[in-house]
């Protein structure tokens, strides 16, 4: 069975109203499992450890459609190997609100991501997420 390496984990993980590998919006359960079972994804306001809170971040009500309006518009950045089991990778991201009739469309946040990622059972996982970006929120 062949296991997306890490710049893929990376790649599908950009758009969190779908799980990345299957699409179906929302599915939380399967974003999630993108983590080890203790993975963590930081925010400037918030940290989520472990897929019970990562789960959570999405929500377990799917709303197809609901995040249609924005898009995630990113630049992997170069995968650093620390060996053939660990690696990492900054990244950069904007999410941009469609334009049209009667929408304020644009930009609505820039940042970065440094991710680290670990390979279990042949499978690249997130165990490490740290958002960088803009916010009036005080940092935690």
């Amino acid at each position: 069975m062949h296991h997306a390496g890490p710049a893929q984990v990376v790649e599908n993980a950009f758009d969190i109203s779908t799980d990345g590998f299957t699409g179906v919006p929302g599915d939380a359960v399967a974003w999630s499992e993108n983590f080890t079972e203790d993975g963590v994804f930081q925010d400037p306001s918030w940290c989520a450890r472990g897929r019970k809170q990562l789960i959570a971040v999405v929500g377990d009500k799917p709303e197809p459609g609901k995040d249609q309006h924005m898009h995630h518009v990113h630049s992997l950045g170069p995968i650093h190997y620390t060996d053939r089991d660990h690696a990492s990778v900054h990244s950069t991201v904007m999410v941009v609100r469609e334009t049209g009739f009667g929408l304020t469309g644009g930009i609505a946040i820039t940042g970065t991501y440094d991710d680290t990622l670990v390979r279990v059972k042949g499978r690249w996982l997130f165990a490490y997420r740290l958002v960088h970006r803009p916010t009036r929120t005080p940092a935690i």
